[in-house]
């Protein structure tokens, strides 16, 4: 991503509108999002921001089961469900996540989630793990999402935010709106790019 360098007689800010790619030749285009999750931060560095992002990391299991007992997303008190497809359950809980650390026993923490899943849905108990992984969420770091444009970098926006499956079709809606004509929603005015800090 390369910034146009701003004129030295104009106090407009930089314009982002050139994106390079690994072998293959520059792309003009108008503006970028960075909607890159875990890696936002990576792609803030590439135009020159700093987007702190909270190093948050969280357990998923995928089981495969007989019947699956939800239809939707459950939240427990100590874990919470999805169907993930016919036959499979996906679980996560906070205190699992709670105890992550670089020597933790992945074998062992999933071992404990699937206990915690069987606990809310008995159906489970005999579930098969089909995968285990630790996943990183996409996190700024007071944990509100970051959504807008860059107000020292025009052309380029950011849509950065844990549960992006459940707000990506508003927040896509609302950014597109804020790129075509500038608008800037309520909804997403306290998320601004801008409370962090701009440009270095």
């Amino acid at each position: 991503m390369r910034p146009a360098a701003p004129s030295s007689r104009c106090s407009a800010p930089a314009q982002l509108n050139e994106l390079a790619f690994h072998n293959i030749k520059e792309c003009f285009v108008d503006a970028v999002v960075n909607a890159a999750g875990p890696a936002a931060h990576k792609v803030a560095q590439l135009v020159g921001r700093t987007l702190p992002m909270r190093d948050e990391p969280g357990l998923l299991d995928r089981v495969r089961c007989e019947k699956v007992p939800v239809r939707r997303v459950m939240h427990a008190p100590h874990v919470e469900l999805r169907p993930d497809g016919p036959g499979r359950v996906v679980l996560h809980s906070r205190e699992i996540d709670a105890l992550i650390d670089p020597d933790s026993n992945l074998a062992e923490l999933s071992h404990r989630l699937c206990r915690l899943a069987g606990d809310v849905a008995p159906t489970l108990c005999d579930a098969e793990l089909i995968e285990a992984m630790i996943a990183w969420r996409p996190v700024p770091v007071d944990g509100f999402p970051s959504v807008g444009r860059v107000d020292d970098l025009a052309g380029y926006y950011e849509a950065v935010t844990h549960s992006g499956i459940t707000l990506g079709p508003i927040i896509g809606r609302l950014l597109t709106q804020e790129i075509i004509d500038g608008t800037v929603d309520t909804l997403i005015a306290p998320y601004r790019p801008s409370r962090f800090e701009a440009v270095t």
